[in-house]
């Protein structure tokens, strides 16, 4: 899937026919869907086994919800929708919680109401609620659309596993049934309610609400790359500059083919090695800035290449070198194994731009001067 998505999305950065995009921009619409399928069904498999897990992390919600809008608004554009998130923007709300999971519920709701509105706007409020101490914020989502609506029977069983309003909505719509029952699933681990007030043929709001805790070393003025930085689901046309090079650590030939394409047009020179033995070596020969390390790899894997650069007696030029894992194992004790291995960071195959984006303005030196001019 990394190599169907970042190839094709690649592609369609490059000058193409009208009728080459349509056809590439279905391919990834496909991909992309499928994605999602698979995507639901291993964190339903999780839910079954009891082994969906949070990860705890301090993070600004406000700065995440503009960053989901950001990223949902090509959807929106593609159907001539208008998309506000958030309606009520609030500054500077640093929480302790499951970032990843939490866009994953207002992703999930965002598509729902983009996928069944024609017309109109989709909107996403969050409001502090009462209840709210110094240690803890209660917080309530509501995300409304102008889009078909539900009648009080389909409401009732919309939260439930492979359910959708009816037959006809997964033969036009598409979708499993799966993403609002783990949207559910996900809510109440984390001790909060999810819900939704409809009509038929008058929209729907879909609302949850959760109870944060508040992060106990939260920065006085936000550095969320997001807060300054124009980001979205493609290469964006932005005035930064990178100054740095790259070592990119991995045996599959497409994956290397997207992560050297993705950086060469962001203006960053890259190097390949095939496994963790080639990269400790290109480490001890050239001074790069940062290595983005696959972590299942023949001849020698990239958790014991990281503990190997870190060793105090490694041959490595900088042993303190940014290591960023890229892996499609995305659970919080892959990521817990990557960190105590030595690696500073942590992406998810496949390889999303913005993701990627954001992780190397934070470990890349960057200039001011240089200037990149990206085509969509």
């Amino acid at each position: 899937m990394n190599g169907v998505i970042g190839m094709t999305h690649l592609l369609l950065n490059t000058s193409l026919d009208e009728k080459q995009r349509l056809y590439a921009s279905t391919v990834k619409s496909s991909a992309d869907s499928l994605l999602t399928i698979i995507n639901d069904i291993l964190d339903f498999s999780k839910v079954e086994a009891g082994m969906l897990e949070l990860e705890l992390i301090d993070f600004d919600l406000a700065a995440l919800t503009h960053e989901i809008g950001r990223a949902m608004s090509f959807q929106a554009d593609e159907k001539g929708l208008k998309l506000i998130c958030p309606v009520n923007p609030i500054e500077q709300l640093w929480v302790s919680a499951d970032s990843g999971r939490i866009r994953q519920i207002i992703n999930n709701l965002i598509g729902n109401a983009l996928k069944f509105t024609h017309q109109g706007e989709v909107s996403v409020h969050y409001t502090l609620q009462p209840g709210s101490t110094e240690a803890r914020t209660q917080v309530r989502f509501e995300i409304t659309d102008a889009g078909i609506g539900l009648s009080l029977e389909q409401q009732t069983t919309l939260f439930d596993r492979f359910s959708q309003a009816d037959g006809s909505t997964t033969r036009q719509y598409g979708g499993t049934g799966l993403g609002l029952s783990i949207c559910k699933q996900l809510v109440t681990l984390m001790d909060g309610e999810i819900g939704v007030e409809s009509e038929e043929g008058k929209g729907s709001t879909f609302w949850f609400t959760l109870d944060l805790a508040n992060a106990i070393n939260a920065p006085v003025a936000s550095k969320t790359i997001i807060n300054g930085t124009e980001i979205k689901n493609s290469l964006s046309k932005e005035e930064y500059g990178f100054n740095g090079r790259v070592l990119i650590v991995e045996d599959n030939l497409i994956n290397q083919l997207v992560a050297q394409t993705i950086l060469e047009e962001l203006g960053i020179q890259s190097d390949i090695a095939d496994n963790g033995v080639d990269a400790l070596q290109a480490l001890e020969s050239l001074p790069y800035d940062l290595v983005l390390m696959d972590c299942l790899m023949p001849v020698m894997d990239g958790l014991e290449a990281s503990r190997r650069i870190r060793d105090a007696d490694s041959k490595v030029l900088n042993r303190s070198i940014p290591i960023i894992a890229v892996t499609a194992s995305t659970m919080a004790q892959d990521r817990e194994k990557c960190l105590a291995a030595g690696m500073n960071d942590f992406l998810s195959k496949p390889i999303e731009v913005d993701k990627l984006q954001q992780t190397l303005l934070s470990w890349l030196p960057k200039t001011e001067s240089k200037k990149i001019e990206l085509d969509n």
